[in-house]
């Protein structure tokens, strides 16, 4: 009906194949493993950053309203050394992760 025209529904235009043939665009990005490495550490270490924040400021909120009780201040005091041991634990497992990609790549 239409001759030589085409319709193409995916994201890439410049290769079009028979009218109306539907290319959905591609999902995942056309990366190599240790970029994709790279990509999940990285997001790890922000939600570890982000629980340790919130372990600190927890830990911190509990020593301010210890109000001098040794217990209050003792479960406080365990609770900022948990969040940095946290922080410590996610950062080496942050730079293996990146030491493991680099010997792949």
């Amino acid at each position: 009906m239409l001759a030589g025209m085409t319709t193409s529904y995916g994201a890439n235009t410049s290769d079009q194949g028979r009218i109306g043939e539907y290319r959905p665009p591609s999902v995942l990005p056309k990366t190599s493993i240790p970029e994709i490495l790279d990509s999940i550490a990285q997001v790890l270490l922000m939600v570890a950053g982000s629980v340790a924040a919130l372990v600190f400021i927890i830990g911190g909120i509990q020593y301010a309203l210890a109000a001098g009780e040794e217990y209050k201040k003792t479960q406080a005091k365990r609770t900022l050394k948990w969040g940095a041991f946290g922080l410590v634990i996610a950062l080496l497992s942050y730079g293996i992760t990146m030491a493991v990609s680099r010997i792949i790549a």
